[in-house]
């Protein structure tokens, strides 16, 4: 039996519509997890009660998630980023939801929280439209890196530097874990 294809999202013409049929709480509770599952953290056996985005960050935070947001971001800055956002959207009753943005392709955006049954692929003018401009990249720090590694530092940290140097080509000397001046 061959694998089965996956199914393309539904495509929908009016996103200020959409989202106006679904509450707040709603659309922030289902980007929320669309998140969650982007990172592959598993949701908590009661999920909060989510109406407003400190909400959604709060809730986040609290899986070891943390939101960098964009104020004033366009759709290069969603490209570069290339990694599931949430974004700020005005509803057509005039009340913003929160969506995940989980792709963005030339011609479509693929968003999750707009409808009940999953994600949505909407025209991109359609999400330019309606989209306030705000742009939140959730992360989570794969290296506990300090802020700043100085000369003369020693431990994980420069030695996770010095392998990150060699990896892109530098020559950062030894493979110690000493920040010294072939390192510099």
């Amino acid at each position: 039996t061959a694998p089965a294809e996956a199914q393309s999202p539904p495509r929908l013409d009016d996103l200020a519509r959409a989202l106006a049929l679904r509450s707040p709480g709603a659309t922030a509770a289902a980007s929320y997890a669309a998140v969650l599952r982007a990172w592959s953290v598993p949701a908590r056996a009661s999920a909060p009660q989510l109406l407003s985005f400190p909400e959604v960050v709060g809730a986040l935070d609290g899986h070891g998630l943390a939101v960098f947001s964009f104020a004033a971001a366009d759709l290069d800055v969603l490209r570069v980023i290339d990694h599931p956002v949430l974004l700020g959207i005005d509803a057509a009753d005039g009340v913003q939801r929160i969506v995940a943005l989980r792709q963005l392709s030339d011609g479509e955006a693929e968003l999750e929280g707009v409808v009940e049954s999953g994600p949505v692929r909407v025209p991109v003018e359609d999400l330019m439209n309606y989209w306030l401009g705000d742009a939140h990249l959730v992360w989570r720090d794969f290296e506990p890196l300090p802020e700043v590694i100085r000369p003369g530092d020693v431990g994980e940290a420069v030695a996770w530097l010095k392998q990150a140097l060699t990896d892109v080509g530098f020559s950062p000397g030894s493979a110690s874990g000493r920040f010294d001046a072939a390192t510099e």
